[in-house]
């Protein structure tokens, strides 16, 4: 059981340590083993999307693997968009903080 720190740690710190920590993992699993460590997850993130797509079971299963990667598909899109307007948020805010007009690139204005 983890030790609970009276510093608690930054946003930053919490990703470092996270980092770390996957990398440790993995540094102890051969890569021949490593798909067989993750095959439950996969089997999972298939079941769930099966069971959105054609929840009474009523299609050809060719039909119903193709609706599930296409409804897996487009939550992975819908959460890069939301990664995408985030990022652009931050930037937009940092700008701002900064004192400077962004145009939405990251890119700073040139003064003439």
């Amino acid at each position: 059981m983890g030790r609970r720190s009276t510093n608690p740690l930054t946003p930053e710190q919490r990703k470092l340590r996270s980092a770390i920590a996957n990398a440790a993992r993995w540094s102890r699993i051969p890569p021949s083993q490593r798909a067989a460590h993750t095959q439950a997850a996969r089997d999972g993130i298939t079941a769930k999307y099966l069971r959105l797509v054609d929840p009474g079971k009523l299609l050809p299963d060719a039909e119903r693997v193709e609706l599930a990667r296409q409804a897996h598909k487009a939550d992975l899109a819908r959460a890069a968009l939301k990664a995408s307007r985030a990022a652009s948020a931050r930037r937009a805010a940092r700008a701002r903080e900064a004192g400077t007009a962004g145009d939405g690139d990251g890119a700073a204005e040139a003064v003439s």
